[in-house]
């Protein structure tokens, strides 16, 4: 899950979702502290400075997302849980839903193949 922490409008559709968690996820991992990034709608950077953020009791990394597309600039602050690269390589299919819906009421046309899975191959 991203937990979004601040974003100027609501632009984040389930593409963007994926591609702000697979940079992050590959910013971790070689140690990075920004990488670009770059979907079908949009492009711009990713920063972090590996700190750790506390948003009532959600603790993770904070990063920073900046990007531009035909809705113009935005500035996306989110935090990454610990926990949620392994949930994430474990799930085979994954659905972006708010922290009020229940994983089991999203519909069946919200879920589709995990792209991290994609990204690191089949772990299992």
């Amino acid at each position: 899950m991203i937990i979004c922490v601040m974003v100027k409008q609501p632009i984040l559709s389930d593409d963007i979702r994926d591609e702000l968690m697979l940079r992050a996820y590959e910013m971790l991992r070689a140690g990075q502290s920004k990488r670009k990034v770059k979907t079908a709608v949009c492009e711009g950077q990713i920063r972090t400075k590996f700190k750790r953020a506390l948003l009532n009791d959600l603790a993770g990394i904070e990063f920073i997302a900046t990007i531009e597309g035909s809705f113009g600039q935005n500035t996306i602050r989110y935090i990454i849980r610990d926990r949620d690269y392994e949930e994430w390589l474990s799930a085979h299919s994954i659905a972006w839903h708010s922290q009020d819906e229940k994983m089991e009421d999203i519909p069946s046309h919200r879920w589709r193949a995990n792209p991290l899975r994609r990204l690191v191959g089949d772990l299992n």
